[in-house]
């Protein structure tokens, strides 16, 4: 059209094809049994919206019932349509609509959050994944004065976590662990104040003795101080719950590269858990193998910023559950170098940032300040560690924070004893 500059054309065309990479994506949630659970839904949009249509599906491992959903804080929070239009509460499955007279512009933020709770007593480790990417007539939609179309999904998980780690006695929920005279006080005020603190977080922390009936009465107090402030000193509180032994079957799966970044069509048919560091970091690990090596994926997710973590992949290749580390338990580690060893572990002078025969990506520059990672690959040949397809072997996953925090998956791992770990099947 020829003009002279002073005047605006348009013109539109019909037929034309608007290809977008919009997509839904879960977040990954570790829950206790005793809370409520709270899982964000993200969508990343290019164009803006004016309605979004979001099918949940929840079944899994877990016995969840759905509760409510909320908008509030949300990139949608003032769309006027909030409705549930689809629901099964046998079928695990519910569709959400939501919609609004004014558009939500393009960009990246949760849409919704999903609220559930255990309906009956999990076992450790156990998951559910929250997919979205539909069922029945039900599929998931964008829609808006551009185009109306169907986004890519990235399905969420809930993970069950035991409230009590190590050993019994942290009534206050205390990030660190420790058992303190803090512990006594807030015992005392939930029951004996007036008006009445509240119970501990944890219910087995609170019944610090171990009595089997797992209540929290005045003989914990005492326990506590005898343990505390007794001459001689009293035992210390009993261990946790054991765990029952967690079991992981490993997936056959696609090869990956290398390269220290997840993406969703190299990993989505892993194997995926979830586990807690304190309570600041979320490590979400993904495992499968494609017939000639183990591929392991870390995902750490930050409250605070600070914090730097790496993996540590252990192994014990016949699974014998020895108390004490054998010729058959190796250890591998992911940090301004990749270490491994055969036996033992915590072995520093073999460690280099490239390895001949197995990988860990990305490495960090060893400067008094390293940059913070969020995301590690591993590479472990079978034939570096004498396993194949079809092998049952032990593994436990771990997460080496600075400050000496250290997390594992399956829950009650150590690195000092094999026993601790989990049994992974490596399935055809």
């Amino acid at each position: 059209v020829a003009h002279d500059g002073s005047e605006e054309y348009s013109h539109t065309s019909e037929g034309l094809v608007v290809i977008l990479a919009d997509s839904l994506i879960g977040g990954n949630v570790a829950s206790y049994l005793t809370e409520a659970i709270e899982l964000a839904v993200e969508a990343v949009t290019f164009v803006p919206l004016d309605e979004i249509i979001i099918p949940v599906e929840y079944s899994g491992d877990l016995s969840l019932k759905y509760d409510s959903f909320s908008t509030v804080g949300c990139r949608t929070e003032l769309f006027e349509t909030q409705e549930i239009v689809d629901s099964s509460a046998a079928g695990k499955q519910l569709t959400i609509r939501l919609a609004g007279s004014s558009a939500m512009a393009a960009g990246r933020g949760p849409v919704l959050k999903l609220y559930f709770s255990h309906l009956v007593p999990a076992a450790y480790d156990q998951q559910t994944l929250i997919a979205f990417d539909g069922y029945a007539e039900f599929e998931p939609r964008f829609s808006g004065s551009y185009a109306d179309y169907v986004p890519g999904t990235e399905s969420g998980s809930i993970t069950y976590i035991p409230c009590c780690q190590g050993v019994r006695g942290n009534a206050n929920g205390d990030p660190d662990g420790k058992v303190n005279i803090s512990d006594v006080s807030y015992l005392l005020a939930y029951m004996f104040g007036i008006p009445s603190g509240p119970p501990p977080p944890c219910p087995q922390e609170g019944n610090a003795n171990g009595d089997p009936d797992e209540k929290t009465n005045i003989s914990d107090v005492s326990y506590l101080l005898a343990y505390l402030f007794g001459i001689p000193s009293g035992p210390p509180p009993p261990s946790c719950p054991t765990s029952i032994v967690s079991v992981l079957e490993i997936p056959y799966g696609s090869s990956v590269v290398v390269d220290g970044n997840i993406v969703s069509d190299e990993w989505g048919d892993a194997a995926v858990r979830q586990f807690q560091v304190g309570s600041l970091i979320v490590v979400t690990v993904m495992a499968k193998h494609d017939g000639a090596n183990l591929l392991v994926a870390y995902n750490y997710q930050f409250v605070q910023q600070e914090y730097l973590c790496v993996p540590e992949v252990l192994i014990d290749t016949e699974n014998d559950k020895s108390e004490n580390w054998m010729s058959d338990d190796w250890w591998f580690h992911v940090s301004a170098t990749d270490c491994d060893a055969n036996g033992t572990y915590n072995v520093w002078n073999g460690c280099s940032v490239v390895q001949p025969d197995w990988e860990g990506v990305p490495n960090f520059e060893m400067v008094p300040e390293p940059p913070r990672l969020d995301t590690f690959e591993v590479r472990i040949p079978f034939t570096k560690i004498g396993v194949t397809v079809g092998d049952t072997i032990g593994l436990a996953l771990r997460a080496e924070c600075v400050s000496s925090i250290y997390g594992y998956w399956p829950a009650g791992a150590t690195i000092e004893s094999p026993a601790t770990w989990s049994i992974g099947i490596l399935k055809p």
